[in-house]
């Protein structure tokens, strides 16, 4: 359902136009309220015992910063996003300037992320299980570069390059998303 979710915006877009302000507002609050409805669900699921039993102390909260893996686990995690943070801002302006993407043909960018992510995430848990979180981060650290360097390649006649880097976002954030909580989990001291 996200799917045809993203799908149906990305036409809806396209039918409000680019310069309608309130119609892009209603968009937005209507994405707004199917987030409220979709999280009211998710109130009465199940917290496993060993989540909802857990209790973390002020002295672990105090010795968090103090500990040298975990420092490092934080440096890790900024300087492997920190490419993403700098152009995240400006990769939906180039597919709408530059390539001349329609709104729709974004949206089935984000499917297609969306897809791959999926099915690749328990193939990303089990090698995490195996090999650990840090090989896993080295194996699909190289997917975010096809990312990046797939937007100079591409042309508004030549857009499946962007298909491409969406489908390698898909795999690292898959196995990214895993090793970095199995990582951090890793790295908080015993206190």
């Amino acid at each position: 359902t996200g799917s045809l979710t993203m799908l149906a915006l990305g036409f809806l877009m396209e039918w409000v136009g680019q310069t309608h302000v309130w119609g892009l507002a209603g968009l937005l609050l209507i994405g707004a309220v199917f987030g409220v409805l979709g999280a009211i669900p998710l109130m009465r699921a199940a917290v496993p015992n060993l989540v909802s039993d857990s209790h973390i102390s002020l002295a672990t909260w105090r010795e968090m910063p103090r500990n040298r893996v975990f420092r490092r686990f934080v440096l890790g995690c900024l300087l492997f996003n920190l490419p993403n943070l700098l152009i995240a801002p400006y990769i939906q302006v180039f597919n709408l300037k530059i390539l001349e993407m329609r709104e729709s043909m974004i949206a089935y960018t984000w499917i297609t992320y969306y897809v791959v992510r999926f099915f690749t995430a328990p193939i990303c848990g089990r090698y995490i299980d195996r090999l650990g979180p840090r090989t896993m981060l080295f194996m699909v650290g190289p997917m975010y570069l096809v990312y990046i360097l797939a937007y100079p390649l591409s042309t508004p006649d030549r857009i499946w390059p962007i298909f491409l880097a969406w489908a390698c976002v898909g795999v690292g954030d898959a196995g990214c998303s895993i090793a970095v909580n199995s990582a951090l989990y890793g790295s908080i001291p015993n206190t």
